[in-house]
């Protein structure tokens, strides 16, 4: 954009035919430019690099093809007259730029549907653990209960037990109290008698 708006101003003082040929020299090093950047994705592996290059490699061979015909390497035909060659370019960079977006579409969604899949695994998993969890404190319950339960009951039984050994002290009790006041009235005759 910068060589564009040097161009401009120059062109005032420069003669056209300059200006057309650096415009042609600056298609030709923009060309070169995205060439390079797109070798360089393609040795990073970037997937959508493919259909950029194909793209690229299209739209370059059609500028080429213009700026040789312009700059005379190249006779005037069917397929360079007109910008023919670089419409057809084009064209075929539009097409690939095309496949290159719906693979980065396609990628995308594969990407999402995993990222959904793994967190409905997740989720399911989760629910799972909270069912298990919830099963084990059940029985846990269940078998607190019935500790507490059976733990009442033995207390039941021994304070029945305590109760029945309570009255039979109780009696044994009065038992000896009637006894103790029979030998005390017992004693107090013998004291009546002896004196």
């Amino acid at each position: 954009m910068g060589v564009n708006i040097l161009m401009f101003l120059t062109s005032f003082w420069i003669p056209i035919t300059w200006i057309v040929l650096l415009a042609n020299v600056a298609g030709l090093l923009t060309s070169l430019f995205g060439l390079i950047i797109g070798l360089v994705l393609l040795i990073q592996r970037v997937k959508i690099a493919r259909f950029y290059m194909l793209a690229w490699i299209f739209f370059i061979i059609g500028g080429v093809f213009y700026a040789l015909t312009n700059l005379g390497f190249i006779p005037y035909n069917v397929l360079t007259s007109d910008s023919k060659g670089i419409l057809i370019g084009a064209f075929l960079e539009v097409l690939f730029l095309s496949f290159t977006l719906a693979d980065k579409i396609n990628f995308l969604r594969r990407e999402k549907n995993a990222i959904q899949k793994e967190a409905l695994e997740i989720a399911q998993a989760n629910s799972r653990l909270v069912q298990e969890q919830n099963q084990m404190l059940e029985k846990r319950v269940k078998e607190r209960t019935q500790a507490l339960q059976d733990k009442n009951q033995e207390t039941l039984q021994q304070n029945q037990e305590i109760l029945a050994q309570s009255k039979e002290l109780q009696l044994k009790s009065e038992e000896i109290k009637t006894q103790r006041d029979y030998i005390e009235e017992r004693n107090k005759e013998l004291e009546h008698k002896s004196k």
